[in-house]
């Protein structure tokens, strides 16, 4: 770190502070304790961030990676749910379903099948990209 104001960065094994900013000028090549206060950007990590515990030092959650892709899974498992039960529904109650909806709508029946067989697949497509990838692509990298 240079004298003239360059940027610090000050790392405590102790108590886990980052310092990120202006050293005042004084610090030479290191950056002493005392200085942490005078930089512009200071955070202080708990235990709990380091030791990937679910809760942090304020009671708070932490977004882990395993969080998310337990989040991802539950999700998944829903929505699959929801196609599953949209799909026998569909099934077993079709001429139910078919004159609900033509009282308001004047639909054959081959344009009705089409828009649900339609909304099936936009949700499949969207479970597959917004909850399956990003499902995978956790498992991949952590």
């Amino acid at each position: 770190m240079a004298e003239n104001g360059y940027n610090a960065l000050y790392l405590s094994a102790e108590d886990h502070d980052i310092c990120i900013g202006n050293d005042g000028g004084e610090s030479g090549d290191t950056v002493r304790r005392s200085q942490v206060f005078k930089c512009p950007v200071f955070v202080r990590y708990s235990q709990y961030h380091w030791l990937g515990n679910k809760k942090d030092s304020k009671g708070g959650g932490i977004m882990t990676i395993e969080v998310i892709r337990s989040a991802l899974a539950w999700c998944i498992v829903i929505n699959w749910g929801l196609v599953l039960w949209w799909f026998l529904f569909f099934t077993l109650a079709h001429d139910w379903i078919y004159r609900f909806h033509s009282k308001w709508f004047d639909l054959s029946v081959d344009k009705f099948d089409a828009i649900h067989y339609a909304g099936m697949a936009l949700f499949k497509i969207g479970i597959l990209l917004f909850n399956l990838v990003p499902y995978f692509a956790l498992r991949i990298v952590g």
